[in-house]
């Protein structure tokens, strides 16, 4: 269970679908209040959300029995519209998401509506963004791995969910303008050298042509710039320098190594042999 307390009651779905519509309509109002009162307790107010959700999804269910019965009233709304007539408030966006999740992975028997309830908000909203990103489809992959995460519930559960969307989505990509913002409060924060060496990795594992001569180009001109010709001569050798393989030595130091017969030594080795 979620360590935050939630100021709505979690009831089950059974005993909110048991409740004549204006009582169901009577609670959700309170619940709108009593979440409005909560956002001043930030944990309350996060906690709120999945017990508000289940309400929401409860008033769904109401919401699309009486389309389904062709009320001209109901049916030419939508349910955001439905709800803020009928329960006094805009559908709270975190709570429409918890809804989205009881909804999609309860209703398809995924999990069980206790594991819902024991999920903490953070958890729901990451698993609605997931359906989204697999669009409804209950077979796939990354929906089957995420409602085994919702059912353990391991203490990185949000983050798990949240790879989980990006595994499907791909990463968040950005436009020119804002990495263009980001590499400048990068430069300013002094991580340029570092920003250097990830760009040097990259730039080695590129296998596209037009991409590495374009790299290739940038790269010429930065090192137009980089100091002096004699600065870059030094950088150079001591580059090579450190790329060179060590001048590895015989194990025979110089001391010990042989070295050729003088005249003199051939003298007294001849006189020796005649004295023998």
């Amino acid at each position: 269970m979620s360590k935050d307390k939630s100021v709505i009651p979690m009831l089950p779905m059974a005993k909110l679908l048991e409740l004549k519509v204006e009582e169901l309509l009577a609670y959700a109002q309170a619940a709108v209040k009593t979440g409005d009162k909560a956002k001043s307790f930030t944990d309350s107010h996060k906690a709120t959300f999945s017990s508000l959700g289940k309400v929401i999804a409860a008033l769904k269910k109401r919401f699309n029995t009486e389309s389904s019965k062709g009320d001209s009233l109901v049916s030419a709304l939508t349910f955001s519209e439905y709800y803020e007539m009928k329960a006094g408030g805009k559908v709270n966006n975190h709570a429409n998401e918890c809804s989205r999740t009881y909804g999609f992975f309860v209703e398809t028997s995924l999990i069980e509506e206790k594991d819902y309830d024991v999920n903490p908000t953070n958890n729901l909203e990451q698993a609605a963004r997931l359906l989204t990103a697999v669009k409804g489809d209950v077979t796939h992959d990354a929906t089957l791995k995420a409602a085994e995460i919702l059912k353990e519930r391991p203490k990185d559960a949000a983050k798990q969910l949240a790879n989980l969307v990006i595994s499907v989505e791909g990463p968040k990509k950005i436009d020119a303008e804002k990495a263009k913002e980001m590499l400048k409060t990068i430069f300013e924060s002094g991580h340029m050298e570092l920003t250097l060496a990830f760009t040097g990795a990259e730039i080695r594992s590129l296998d596209d042509e037009e991409m590495l001569e374009r790299a290739f180009q940038h790269l010429t001109i930065a090192m137009d710039g980089c100091g002096t010709p004699e600065m870059q001569d030094k950088w150079m050798a001591a580059a090579e320098a450190a790329a060179a393989p060590p001048n590895l030595k015989s194990p025979q130091t110089e001391s010990s190594a042989e070295t050729p017969a003088t005249e003199a030594d051939v003298e007294d080795l001849e006189m020796e042999r005649a004295a023998g």
